[in-house]
């Protein structure tokens, strides 16, 4: 995989922590992970009509399995579930700003 699909893979995450793993009809996440996740982001997944089961994402759906798979991806979405479950209760102030920073930073990291 080159870098620029690593990216790509990566930014799709970052907007929306559902698409994939409706596209793949799996869960990526484990229950306690999941339950921290931001619900308003799902409903786009929901009414994704594509998923590994139509016959001309059959390729992509195996490129986009391993890609989710590697340990860079990984590492980039613990990261950013866990800034996201901060922020979920954090109150406005200095520590949600540098939270807002650092989450917008991983993905130009990336």
């Amino acid at each position: 995989m080159t870098p620029k699909q690593e990216k790509k893979v990566l930014r799709t995450f970052f907007t929306n922590k559902y698409l994939i793993e409706k596209f793949l009809a799996k869960e990526l996440f484990s229950k306690e992970r999941r339950e921290n996740l931001n619900r308003e982001t799902a409903e786009p997944a929901v009414i994704l009509k594509y998923s590994k089961s139509d016959p001309e994402f059959s390729d992509f759906a195996v490129w986009l399995d391993f890609s989710q798979a590697s340990d860079n991806f990984n590492k980039f979405a613990v990261e950013l579930i866990e800034i996201d479950k901060k922020l979920a209760v954090e109150p406005v102030g200095k520590a949600c700003t540098e939270l807002v920073k650092r989450r917008y930073n991983i993905i130009d990291v990336q």
